[in-house]
């Protein structure tokens, strides 16, 4: 795994721009060895692309019962932000 020097890390979060869908879920598969490795727990993925999501245990999404089917990913919390999945765009708390 490519060293990010922490960049990408908030206490317990991570938040990361990957350009691929095949490399996402890479990451993802990465990240939950680590974790398991070190006793470690982040059960709240997330993600605007839905072939991680899909390939994600429900268990381990930040929303378990969000709906692949529909056209638009509902807005979400992200380290204290609001993310609009669909335009990966961030919007302040209100």
């Amino acid at each position: 795994m490519t060293n990010t020097g922490g960049r990408n890390f908030c206490v317990d979060g991570i938040l990361k721009a990957i350009a691929t869908g095949e490399k996402v879920i890479w990451l993802a598969d990465q990240l939950t060895e680590l974790r398991k490795e070190g006793g470690f727990h982040l059960p709240k993925f997330d993600s605007n692309s839905r072939k991680l999501l899909a390939a994600l245990p429900q268990d381990e999404r930040a929303n378990p019962v969000i709906n692949l089917d529909l056209n638009h990913l509902p807005i979400r919390r992200a380290l204290g932000l609001y993310w609009d999945g669909d335009s990966d765009t961030f919007q302040a708390a209100h």
